[in-house]
């Protein structure tokens, strides 16, 4: 997959090793990842989740320290 591919929410969940009912808790909190609505479906770039996974480690890392 290139880093602009667009995933459906349950892709994306798996992606993130996320259940597809925490990705949804997610987004009605309007937290990240970023997702957008097309069509009536929600999708999620790959690029958006690399991005936050990388703030998500950057994140635990700086904690450890």
């Amino acid at each position: 997959m290139s880093a602009d591919t667009l995933l459906s929410l349950p892709q994306a969940a798996d992606y993130l090793g996320y259940s597809p009912a925490h990705l949804y808790r997610l987004r009605s909190e309007d937290r990240p990842p970023v997702s957008h609505k097309r069509h009536g479906k929600v999708y999620y770039y790959q690029s958006d989740l690399d991005a936050h996974v990388a703030r998500a480690i950057a994140e635990t890392t700086r904690g450890i320290r």
